[in-house]
């Protein structure tokens, strides 16, 4: 197994040329078309099923990264140790969701590393087209919508490190990666949706 640990650190996106990461900037505020609460009863129901999808652990060291137990990490290393879990965290992840995501940044990480910048840009391209026949055109180009407003809002918090790294790395390209951001920036924005039918409802 490809240790986690191996995958660059984060590092300034280029000034200059075609982004060639899925989740690259410009990033657009999370929508979600519809509004499916229109009582307090379907809000209340909602956030007692969903709530918990979007509470990360009460730590980040609860997420799991794959390398091994008690593996030995340089200081570079620990740093981006602890650099990812802090964006996860941040993001909302729930241990078991963020955990699954480090597994698969590792992996698609180390099949990436090393690609110019042309192949970045053709994996860009391939990745939208595993995304369009997992979910459909419209489907994908809404969760890259929401999946690329959620990085724009951790951007925000940690000085636009976080798209950064995902060009510089590669990773912003993960199929898997732009799928679970999106449909998880959509379980927050129809939570704030619930929890705003029942204020007014109650108020």
């Amino acid at each position: 197994m490809d240790e986690f640990n191996t995958v660059p650190a984060p590092a300034p996106a280029p000034e200059t040329g075609a982004a060639a990461s899925v989740l690259a900037p410009p990033q657009p505020e999370p929508q979600v078309a519809d509004e499916p609460f229109h009582d307090e009863e379907t809000a209340d129901a909602f956030l007692g099923l969903m709530e918990s999808s979007i509470q990360p652990p009460a730590d980040p060291s609860a997420y799991t990264f794959p390398y091994e137990q008690g593996a030995k990490l340089d200081a570079e290393q620990q740093q981006q140790d602890t650099t990812l879990r802090t964006w996860m965290h941040a993001a909302g992840l729930p241990a078991d969701i963020g955990s699954a995501i480090a597994s698969d940044v590792d992996a698609f990480a180390s099949r990436v590393a090393g690609f110019t910048e042309e192949q970045h840009q053709l994996q860009q391209r391939e990745t939208l087209a595993t995304l369009e026949r997992a979910f459909g055109e419209a489907r994908t180009a809404e969760l890259v919508k929401l999946a690329r407003g959620l990085v724009a809002q951790l951007d925000a918090k940690h000085g636009g490190a976080v798209s950064a790294w995902l060009d510089a790395t590669g990773v912003g390209n993960s199929p898997n990666l732009v799928a679970q951001l999106g449909m998880h920036a959509e379980r927050i924005a129809l939570v704030a949706k619930a929890r705003g039918v029942r204020r007014g409802v109650r108020k």
